[in-house]
C-alpha cells in the first residue's frame, strides 16, 4: 500500500507496511521540469521529470478515475501529455 500526495508544495510518496526499502519521496514543486501520465499494463504511470539534467522520478499502479481526478485537480496549471 502506498500513499501519493499532490499539491502546490510538490509531491509526496509514502510507502505503507510491507513496501520495501524505500519509505518516502518528496519532490518539491520548484525542481518540477514536467510531468507526463503513461498508459502501462491495465493501468497508469505518472512520470515526472526534473529539473536536473537527466533525472525523473515514476510512479505506478493508478487506475483511470485516480489518473483523471488528480489530472483535473492537482495539475491545472501544468500540461500533462498522455501516452497512448
Amino acid at each position: 500500500m502506498i500513499e501519493l500526495r499532490i499539491g502546490p508544495q510538490g509531491i509526496a510518496w509514502k510507502a505503507l507496511e510491507g513496501e520495501g526499502d524505500v519509505k518516502s519521496i518528496m519532490v518539491q514543486a520548484g525542481e518540477i521540469k514536467w510531468a507526463e501520465w503513461l498508459r502501462v499494463a491495465r493501468n497508469f504511470q505518472l512520470r515526472i521529470g526534473l529539473k536536473e539534467k537527466g533525472k525523473r522520478v515514476t510512479f505506478d499502479g493508478f487506475s483511470k478515475e485516480v489518473r483523471s481526478s488528480a489530472s483535473l485537480h492537482f495539475f491545472p496549471r501544468m500540461t500533462i501529455i498522455t501516452g497512448a
